[in-house]
């Protein structure tokens, strides 16, 4: 079962993925040369669909970010959506997401949904607003085929998702901890394998054979206006995230 851990880190890794400097944790001097007007960056809110069994589940989660640090935020919307935000991680970005009940075969409310967010600058508290308007396009489930270890690598083979900009894969400790993320690979890839020595580990320990982890496989896709752009614009753009999950048994 997913826990918001989990997909904190689904939309965390996604977004790191797409915009590799736009927010620095630990560089709190940049307060003194940010202006007013960037404070907050573009709000989010963006459909999830889950696999569970084979059908499609739906819910929505929703992050406000900044250079600068975020006292406190909310985000109002259809369907009765009414969220404190809480810090995720960093006093930098803020988030609400769904637990397991969220989930629902039923499509979520979508339209405009409205964000406030309280933010410090070099010498006093202002209150931005933001706005972010969810459609209802969606991509279908995604399925791993198969995955098997062999020489050394785990491999994990998938079909198409129409309308995906980008697969990933990742590997998660059974305390929820991302262990190992795979680059946002391009939509001609079908199957992916990584072992040890493969680029994404996030620590100098690694996986362990005979350990169980979890295997996750998503697809992206985002707003219809900012596919084509740059990676640093479209990162905070995203439309919706396809998963699915699996326990493996690392070196079986």
């Amino acid at each position: 079962m997913i826990n918001n851990k989990l997909l904190s880190i689904l939309f965390l890794s996604l977004f790191i993925g797409f915009v590799s400097c736009n927010k620095d944790d630990d560089d709190d001097n940049k307060d003194d040369d940010t202006t007013e007007k960037s404070l907050l960056k573009p709000t989010e809110a963006y459909l999830l669909v889950k696999n569970v069994a084979g059908d499609s589940t739906y819910a929505v989660g929703y992050y406000v970010y900044s250079d600068s640090v975020i006292v406190s935020a909310s985000v109002e919307g259809p369907g009765n959506v009414d969220y404190t935000l809480e810090k995720d991680g960093t006093d930098k970005r803020f988030k609400h997401l769904p637990s397991d009940s969220d989930f629902k075969k039923e499509m979520p409310t979508t339209g405009e949904f409205k964000f406030k967010a309280t933010i410090r600058s070099k010498t006093e508290e202002k209150e931005f607003e933001g706005t972010d308007n969810l459609t209802d396009e969606k991509l279908t489930i995604i399925e791993i085929d198969n995955e098997k270890f062999h020489e050394g690598k785990q491999k994990t083979y998938w079909e198409e998702v129409p309308n995906a900009n980008g697969y990933r894969i990742k590997l998660f400790k059974q305390d929820g901890t991302l262990f190992f993320k795979s680059k946002v690979l391009a939509t001609s890839y079908r199957e992916y394998g990584f072992g040890l020595l493969t680029r994404g580990w996030l620590f100098e320990e690694k996986a362990v054979d005979g350990e169980t982890y979890k295997l996750e496989l998503s697809a992206i896709r985002f707003e219809k206006d900012y596919v084509s752009k740059a990676a640093d614009v479209r990162g905070y753009h995203v439309q919706c995230i396809s998963f699915v999950e699996k326990e493996i048994v690392w070196g079986d």
